[in-house]
């Protein structure tokens, strides 16, 4: 990997097919794990979670939180962060 991060907004009109998260998110003092996204045409069209699924379903009745947005992928060798903190903007630095 050339640098700390590679990232793209991919196009939605092609984006398809399943992403799954090894990682909990923390959304409202809640947690969330075991995610696991299906999209087809760059939007979530169906989801499931090993672990806070009520809370998942509350967000993607947000508009827009079924859109894809960004993708990521980062070199952990470069961070100072090892741990999951609990707060995106650090955690997608692992």
């Amino acid at each position: 990997m050339p640098s700390f991060e590679i990232f793209t907004s991919p196009d939605y009109r092609q984006t398809s097919g399943w992403m799954k998260f090894n990682q909990p998110l923390y959304r409202y003092g809640q947690k969330i794990t075991g995610i696991s996204l299906k999209f087809e045409k760059g939007e979530v069209i169906e989801f499931d979670a090993q672990e806070g699924k009520d809370l998942l379903t509350e967000i993607f009745e947000i508009s827009g939180t079924k859109s894809l947005g960004e993708f990521s992928l980062t070199d952990g060798r470069h961070s100072r962060i090892t741990k999951a903190m609990g707060e995106t903007l650090y955690d997608e630095n692992m």
